[in-house]
């Protein structure tokens, strides 16, 4: 949620009246008790007294007409007006000798956070209706890449699971969080008002229907996206064929980052062999979108083909497994064996490592935006760029 400080009330000048009229009152408070000390003799104690409870009475009243200032909340902080970005601002990291307490869900990240734990993925062309790339593998091989040094305790990870490997071997071993989830309608096509979508992932599907609109492309929806345990128990154990289905806790439909995606008008029987099908497969890896089970690679994913089904893994990862034909499985493999690899995309240089923690700490790049997802294999996938 955005902040933004108070402006603060113009006290200063209430101040100095109101210091300036009550020293006055005083100052003719003591003339008069000197004038009545030294007449006393003429006027008595009776005078004494009518003069200090009148000069009292004139001072309340000067105070009631004279309202206290108000302290100045300079230091105070109240929530804009202005909605929360979906996405968050990347920042660079600052020094690790600043302070860095574990952030919480429910309140901003603190600005002196000594590494930036979760930074989206850069999606400046998300919104081009063209899905050509300029891109070119400058290495597949850690030799140039940049410092990782920097220490990152898994405490302070905030894991964006954009390629945690989810399927009937591995299961989802961390509950997800629903704070990110978003509903589809009415920004994309749904099948219904009830479906969510991770808000990073719903953000590409968002730019890949309005690509798909400019291509003259038939109308698209999602048909579903994030599914809960119980909902995906009962689709599972109802399923005339699960070659189709996954089992509770092994859906990539449970994190979020997956959605089916049909034809207005026709049902999943009619996605194989459309045209739709195959500019949606072309194209979507622009958006950071992969087709997750290919037709040729059942072998591999354990699942049947499924033209429909799209999952979100960033863009980097996405036209790097579309290059190399790799599905999810395979990439991570690739990755574990290789350690990483550099290339650059649309004109910005990328630094894709692979590692698995030692003694509950990450490395990471000090000096560059960077996120990390778990794999769900031991390690962790860290992406950087500059």
């Amino acid at each position: 949620m955005a902040y933004r400080r108070r402006k603060p009330r113009r006290s200063a000048r209430k101040i100095f009246a109101f210091t300036l009229g009550f020293l006055g009152i005083v100052s003719a408070a003591l003339l008069l008790l000197i004038h009545d000390m030294g007449s006393s003799g003429s006027h008595g104690d009776g005078s004494l007294l009518e003069n200090t409870a009148r000069i009292a009475a004139e001072a309340q009243a000067f105070m009631e007409r004279t309202p206290a200032p108000s302290p100045s909340p300079l230091h105070s902080i109240e929530p804009s007006a202005a909605p929360a970005a979906t996405t968050p601002e990347a920042t660079p990291a600052p020094s690790l000798s600043m302070a860095s307490p574990t952030p919480s869900s429910a309140s901003p990240l603190p600005t002196e956070s000594p590494l930036p734990i979760e930074t989206p993925m850069p999606q400046e062309s998300l919104s081009h209706a063209h899905s050509t790339h300029s891109a070119d593998v400058a290495s597949e091989s850690l030799e140039g890449f940049p410092d990782f040094s920097a220490e990152l305790p898994l405490s302070e990870v905030i894991d964006t699971q954009y390629l945690k490997l989810v399927n009937r071997d591995r299961a989802i071993a961390v509950p997800v969080s629903y704070t990110r989830l978003m509903t589809a309608w009415p920004g994309v096509p749904a099948r219904t008002t009830y479906v969510t979508v991770h808000e990073t992932a719903l953000s590409a599907v968002k730019a890949l229907f309005q690509a798909a609109q400019s291509a003259d492309i038939g109308d698209l929806f999602v048909a579903s996206g994030f599914r809960g345990t119980e909902e995906q128990r009962t689709l599972y154990y109802n399923a005339a064929d699960r070659s189709y289905v996954l089992p509770p806790g092994h859906s990539e439909h449970q994190l979020g980052l997956a959605v089916d995606i049909l034809i207005v008008g026709h049902g999943f029987s009619n996605m194989a062999g459309s045209p739709e099908a195959a500019w949606l497969a072309a194209h979507a890896p622009a958006f950071g979108l992969i087709l997750r089970y290919p037709s040729d690679k059942q072998h591999i994913t354990q699942v049947a083909y499924e033209p429909w089904h799209f999952r979100y893994v960033g863009r980097i990862h996405a036209w790097y497994m579309q290059k190399h034909k790799f599905v999810l499985e395979e990439y991570i493999e690739y990755l574990q064996h290789n350690g990483g690899f550099q290339a650059v995309l649309d004109g910005r240089r990328y630094y894709v490592l692979y590692q698995r923690p030692e003694n509950g700490i990450l490395f990471v790049p000090e000096y560059l935006l960077f996120n990390v997802s778990s794999a769900n294999t031991g390690g962790y996938i860290v992406t950087a760029w500059r």
